[in-house]
């Protein structure tokens, strides 16, 4: 279903922003 496919996307985008990596920062 698009809600779970849409709630596990928000969870990454919200993990990155807490936790972003070191080559995005370089990027």
């Amino acid at each position: 279903p698009p809600s779970r496919m849409d709630r596990a996307r928000q969870q990454h985008s919200l993990r990155r922003r807490v936790d972003p990596l070191p080559g995005a920062g370089s990027m």
